[in-house]
C-alpha cells in the first residue's frame, strides 16, 4: 500500500469514528397519572423526565409541573427499569429540594418502608426500584422535587419499552403554593420518548494526527520532484 492509499485509509477510518450520538429522554407526565385519591386539590401534575445524556448514566429529574394547582411532598419514588441488580451504591448526585436525602432503597415492592409508604391499592404489580426519600411528616418542608443519577448496564438502552412505569408517593398534599393534609399514591404508566442526534466531532488528536500525516505527504511529494 502506497503512502497516498495508507493516508485515505487512515482518514477514512478517523472519519467514520464521527458518528451521530443518540440521546434519549423518556417523560411521565400529565395526562398520564392514575391518582389514588379522587381529591381535585390532591392531584399533583408530576413530571418525571429521564434522559442518558451521559454513557452508561440515566439522569432522572422528578418534579412538579409548572402549571399544577396541587403540590404536596414526596416521599417515595418508584420505577420499573429493564435493568437487574441494581443497588443503591449506583446512584449518585442525588438532591432534593429540601436537602433531605435518600432514607431507604427497595426493590421488587410495592412498599417503601414503614409509615405508610407504600402503593397498596394502587397497584398488586411489584415495583422492580424504590427509593424513600425524607420522612414522614413535612417538618423539613415539602420535597417538591429531585434528581438523581444511576449507573446502568454498558448495553441499557434507554426507551419506552425498557423505563415503563413510574409511581410516587406524596403526603401533604393540597391546594398549592402550601398544600394541606391529604396523600396519594400516584402512577404512570405513558412514558413518551423524545430522541435528539448529536454529531461526534473528531477529537483533537485526531486532527493533528492528519495534519501531520498530510504534512509528510507534502514533503516526501516535493522530495520526488526535486
Amino acid at each position: 500500500m502506497d503512502y497516498k492509499t495508507t493516508l485515505v485509509a487512515i482518514a477514512t477510518t478517523l472519519g467514520l469514528s464521527a458518528g451521530i450520538a443518540q440521546a434519549t429522554t423518556v417523560e411521565f407526565a400529565s395526562p398520564g397519572w392514575t391518582y389514588n385519591n379522587p381529591g381535585a386539590n390532591e392531584q399533583v401534575d408530576w413530571r418525571v423526565s429521564v434522559n442518558d445524556d451521559t454513557a452508561g448514566i440515566l439522569s432522572f429529574d422528578v418534579s412538579i409541573d409548572a402549571g399544577s394547582s396541587a403540590t404536596g411532598d414526596i416521599l417515595g419514588f418508584a420505577f420499573d427499569l429493564a435493568d437487574t441488580g441494581l443497588t443503591q451504591s449506583d446512584i449518585s448526585n442525588f438532591t432534593s429540594s429540601t436537602g433531605e436525602g435518600i432514607t431507604g432503597f427497595f426493590t421488587d415492592s410495592t412498599s417503601c418502608g414503614n409509615g405508610g409508604c407504600n402503593w397498596n391499592g394502587a397497584t398488586s404489580d411489584d415495583f422492580d426500584y424504590i427509593l424513600r426519600v425524607g420522612a414522614q411528616g413535612s417538618a423539613n418542608g415539602s420535597i417538591t422535587s429531585l434528581s438523581f443519577d444511576l449507573d446502568v448496564s454498558d448495553t441499557f438502552m434507554l426507551s419506552t419499552s425498557t423505563l415503563t412505569r413510574v409511581g410516587i408517593r406524596s403526603q401533604s398534599l393540597g391546594a398549592a403554593p402550601n398544600g394541606g393534609g391529604g396523600s396519594s399514591k400516584d402512577i404512570n404508566t405513558v412514558p413518551n420518548e423524545l430522541v435528539a442526534t448529536t454529531p461526534i466531532p473528531l477529537p483533537a488528536g485526531a486532527w493533528l494526527l492528519l495534519s501531520a500525516m498530510g504534512g509528510l505527504g507534502v514533503a516526501r511529494l516535493r522530495k520526488r520532484s526535486a
